[in-house]
């Protein structure tokens, strides 16, 4: 991938226990536990997904954000399939409910084991959860993250799969949310996306070059 060629952001979402937020706002993050600000959803979408009322913090959170940056980059619509690819970053992934199944099976040879909390022990299961709904068709996997510079690790992979011409947009970002950690508190908690292409269309947000500057943080605060 050639790092210095210019990219262009289509909108932009946060989350955080301090509010939420699209392009051109002013994000917060915070690395104590955190009790996110989630916006009102059934404002924004014309239906929650099926599930949701079961998702995990890290599903929440993840598919929240998303619902975010895709509202700004007036990618909500859910007609016909679309060449969308998804790399989300993150370093403690889904620490809590890996802990929390396993809590559940150490009792009467996992007899009582939770089916709702194994659901949930793989990342993917919440790019899944926005694939289907917005159906989605390009690449989807995770990546990690780095907590010191929240972002800027997954940006060559987003970009590589434009460049390959895999997808004609990228949602990508980072999502932090466990507490069971022993170091969480080095770790922001929150979720930041962006929706990215290497196209030039009436609805980009801000036009940007991925180099050794290159911060996430940008594509949200332009």
């Amino acid at each position: 991938m050639n790092k210095a060629e210019q990219f262009y952001c289509h909108g932009s979402g946060w989350i955080s226990a301090f509010g939420n937020g699209g392009f051109g706002s002013s994000p917060r993050f915070s690395n104590e536990a955190a009790h996110f600000k989630y916006p009102e959803l059934q404002a924004i979408i014309p239906e929650l997904p099926a599930r949701f009322g079961r998702f995990d913090v890290y599903t929440k959170v993840t598919f929240t954000t998303a619902v975010l940056a895709l509202k700004d980059a007036g990618l909500l619509g859910r007609e016909g399939k679309k060449k969308i690819g998804i790399v989300i970053g993150s370093s403690s992934s889904v620490y809590d409910d890996d802990l929390a199944y396993y809590e559940s099976t150490r009792d009467a040879q996992g007899a009582f084991a939770s089916p709702n909390f194994f659901s949930y022990t793989l990342p993917n299961v919440a790019l899944g959860e926005i694939a289907v709904y917005f159906k989605f068709v390009g690449p989807t996997f995770c990546v990690g993250n780095d907590p010191a510079n929240p972002g800027r690790e997954i940006m060559p992979a987003a970009l590589s799969l434009l460049e390959s011409k895999q997808c004609e947009s990228i949602l990508t970002g980072w999502v932090e949310v466990a507490q069971s950690l022993i170091n969480h508190e080095t770790y922001p908690k929150g979720a930041a996306f962006a929706v990215l292409s290497l196209i030039k269309t009436g609805s980009v947000k801000g036009e940007f070059v991925f180099d050794h500057n290159f911060r996430f943080s940008n594509l949200i605060e332009g």
